[in-house]
């Protein structure tokens, strides 16, 4: 069984029929829950409802934790979590909460060499930078980080970090969060971005 699934989110309509039938299912893979959650929570955030995102997200951590780290619960789930939770808080317009989970990400990702979910962690993290305004960091993580996907068998990480390129190259990308001087922000993404590359040149 796959530990993946993939948001069709060129047909919500058609992906939010293909869960609710994954969700009834009679009996379900244990392992499998937790990723039809995560699908779910796509979908959720796709569609702009983050309250049930979060729900979503709260119980999902909240079974992680209670179970001991298992096949049922491995480090890979718990990792997407983050990785869904920082998604939210950026699509919730809340960039400096969704930074400090993209860095435990890739941190927690890196210790684990899931190499996978390194890039996935790291692409997100590129989607943060973005979403802070320094456009410039995410496009010298991107041209890197490309160059080093091209090979992975999941094009889904590549999309993600062209698509992140891609924004970052966008006008009208936000400067700075409101909360914070434009210098603590950029100052703070700079050494994220630093801290990014030291850490891929050492993987």
């Amino acid at each position: 069984m796959t530990d993946t699934l993939t948001l069709d989110r060129g047909n919500l309509h058609h992906a939010e029929t293909i869960i609710h039938a994954l969700r009834v299912a009679p009996h379900p893979d244990s392992s499998l829950s937790g990723v039809i959650s995560l699908c779910e929570i796509d979908f959720r955030i796709d569609t702009g409802d983050f309250e049930a995102a979060s729900k979503l997200i709260e119980d999902l951590l909240e079974k992680t934790e209670k179970a001991p780290i298992d096949v049922h619960t491995p480090i890979q789930l718990r990792l997407r979590i983050l990785i869904a939770k920082a998604r939210l808080f950026i699509a919730a317009q809340r960039p400096q909460k969704a930074l400090s989970l993209a860095l435990r990400a890739v941190s927690a990702a890196h210790k684990a060499k899931a190499l996978g979910l390194l890039w996935q962690s790291l692409a997100m993290l590129m989607h943060v930078l973005g979403s802070l305004g320094n456009d410039e960091l995410v496009r010298e993580l991107g041209h890197t980080f490309v160059e080093q996907t091209r090979e992975l068998w999941d094009q889904s990480v590549l999309a993600e970090i062209q698509t992140a390129l891609s924004d970052a190259y966008r006008d009208g990308m936000i400067k700075a969060w409101r909360d914070e001087s434009p210098t603590q922000s950029q100052d703070m993404s700079a050494k994220a971005a630093q801290w990014a590359r030291e850490l891929v040149e050492s993987t």
